[in-house]
């Protein structure tokens, strides 16, 4: 039994002594590698760190009480509360240096880990006129790309925010190139798989320039969660409770925003590149959808205005012009007393208005091989009045010079869905001839069939009449549709009006009908 349990304990001991050599292993190993680390340090960055922590057996980093500055010469400042590094990559250092030798030799996708997990506490940054702090971020599977981090002719900081400091006048295109670059370049050079931050508070101070006064931006975010993102591409992210104050301009809230499916791998790449900006620089742009939902905007006069909500999706960029996207909006809601001017009152007015909510929409497709165009459902809304839709095909449509004489209209639906705004407008009407308001509605029904008819007695004429009065005694839903055999050019419609009623109706292929 002694012998048993002294064998028991010699295990215990030399394996105890084996752990606790190892751990020092690992601890020298951490220090080392830290020292290293900010002996690598670009020239005129310094940083601090107050305390350096390493669990061997959880294999994690905290850092507390972190400093960095970029000297005068970068104009840059950050301090960071805590840093905690979940199973950080041990060879991180060495797989960069290799990089860092040779960056020609890199591919643009070779990934450099830095670990599992990232998080930080109490972010504050200070750069120029930028001033920013985070409460808490997350990043996890945090990889950097060589490639483009190490792109030669990538302006420094200093350099890229020298274009928005200390300007005469305000940046051109061509002035952005500096900044552009630099952000292209840590675009594709970072990769991770999910991030999320909370209390984000930006303030940015613009120059004044000829049209505007030195202006204060002021952003936050309460919070802010995404997917995966890898070099330009990004998955799905939402932010929560966004505040923008533009001071003296005015301030906008929104409850959410949120991304999916964005592509902008090419357009930074040729960013990255260095080349000149022009249109083409955005080919292969891609937008799977950006949502802004919840949207009030206040005045300079602090006077708040509801705006509703914005999408956008579907966007795709080639040859140098957007060929498909849509938008739709809504909620944009206009008061009377809010009205500017003795016009708009009158018109709200006589419609018997106090609020009006506004709201637009529309998608295209533009196939540039086949120089067709589609417009779909491009609507503009009213809800208390109705709405207005349109929906047309172009053939011919192309980007050559003197494409104006090359379209033509394939096929056209006008589509209106009566609200309100029918009645309204007769009884407005009726109130201003001062008649009863059935009688008004009888005389205008007589003198659409009166006019009418002296086109002719054609088939799809009588069809059109007969529509209209259908509208006109109980408005829902009218449509007017363009059908011709053949698509007709810009050319011929402008002689249109000179033909014979009939044959224009007939060339064109036009037919109305109403929904009562």
């Amino acid at each position: 039994m002694r012998k048993t349990l002294l064998g028991i304990a010699v295990v215990a001991l030399v394996a105890g002594g084996l752990f606790y050599g190892w751990a020092v292993q690992r601890q020298s190993r951490f220090r080392a590698a830290l020292d290293e680390a900010l002996e690598r340090l670009p020239p005129g960055y310094s940083v601090t760190i107050k305390t350096a922590d390493y669990s061997v057996l959880d294999d994690h980093v905290t850092l507390r009480g972190v400093t960095i500055s970029g000297g005068t010469a970068q104009n840059f400042d950050a301090s960071i509360d805590e840093v905690q590094v979940d199973k950080p990559s041990h060879d991180f250092l060495a797989v960069w240096g290799q990089a860092a030798a040779n960056p020609a030799a890199l591919a643009p996708d070779i990934a450099v880990s830095v670990g599992h997990s990232i998080s930080a506490r109490g972010v504050t940054v200070h750069a120029a006129t930028t001033s920013v702090t985070v409460a808490s971020l997350i990043l996890e599977e945090l990889r950097l790309y060589p490639w483009a981090l190490l792109h030669p002719g990538v302006p420094s900081w200093a350099e890229a925010q020298a274009v928005l400091v200390n300007r005469a006048r305000p940046p051109e295109l061509a002035d952005l190139l500096p900044l552009l670059r630099f952000e292209a370049s840590m675009m594709l050079g970072i990769g991770y798989d999910r991030f999320a931050m909370e209390n984000f508070q930006a303030t940015i101070k613009l120059p004044a320039i000829p049209s505007l006064p030195v202006t204060e931006v002021a952003y936050s975010f309460r919070k802010v969660t995404g997917g995966s993102y890898d070099r330009g591409n990004r998955g799905d992210a939402t932010g929560d409770d966004l505040n923008v104050r533009a001071s003296p301009l005015g301030a906008l809230t929104v409850d959410r925003v949120a991304v999916a499916d964005l592509d902008m791998r090419e357009p930074f790449g040729r960013i990255l590149a260095g080349g000149a900006l022009m249109p083409a620089t955005l080919d292969g742009l891609a937008i799977g959808r950006i949502d802004y939902d919840g949207m009030i905007g206040q005045l300079p006069t602090g006077v708040p205005v509801t705006l509703g909500k914005l999408s956008l999706s579907n966007i795709a960029v080639s040859g140098g012009i957007p060929v498909a996207g849509a938008l739709a909006y809504s909620g944009l809601r206009l008061r009377r007393a809010q009205m500017p001017n003795a016009q708009a009152l009158e018109i709200f007015d006589k419609l018997g208005l106090d609020t009006v909510t506004l709201g637009l929409g529309f998608s295209f497709k533009w196939d540039l091989e086949q120089k067709r165009l589609s417009l779909s459902d491009l609507v503009l809304r009213a809800d208390e009045l109705g709405a207005l839709g349109l929906s047309i095909d172009l053939a011919g449509m192309s980007t050559d010079a003197g494409w104006q004489s090359q379209v033509k209209l394939a096929h056209a639906t006008l589509r209106y869905d009566d609200a309100s705004l029918m009645e309204r407008a007769l009884r407005a009407g009726a109130a201003q001839g001062g008649v009863d308001a059935a009688a008004f509605r009888q005389q205008l029904i007589a003198t659409v069939q009166e006019r009418i008819s002296a086109l002719g007695d054609n088939p799809s004429i009588a069809a059109a009449t007969k529509a209209i009065v259908t509208f006109l005694a109980s408005p829902h839903t009218v449509t007017v549709e363009l059908a011709p055999t053949a698509a007709v050019g810009v050319e011929w419609l402008q002689t249109a009006r000179d033909l014979p009623p009939a044959e224009l109706v007939s060339r064109l292929g036009l037919t109305i009908s109403a929904v009562p």
